[in-house]
């Protein structure tokens, strides 16, 4: 795959990545909002649950990043 292709085909994948996850998380925040009828306690709680999971499971890319490779630990991220 050429070199442009492939920086191509990365922008392409982080905007809708990116646009992806701002969706996902604005949607379930109005959700537990709204819905769930969640006190500002519990919202606390949870928002720490999720930042907590994404640092968790952030570290096992990072090893195969410093081990292997920071390609294969971004493909093995967006799978």
């Amino acid at each position: 795959m050429p070199r442009q292709n492939a920086y191509s085909l990365y922008l392409v994948l982080t905007t809708v990545a990116a646009f992806m996850f701002s969706t996902a998380f604005t949607t379930s925040g109005v959700y537990r909002f709204q819905m769930a009828e969640l006190t500002p306690l519990q919202l606390i709680l949870v928002g720490t649950a999720l930042e907590l999971s994404v640092f968790l499971f952030e570290i096992p890319t990072g090893v195969v990043a410093d081990l292997r490779s920071r390609r294969l630990s971004v493909i093995v991220g967006y799978v």
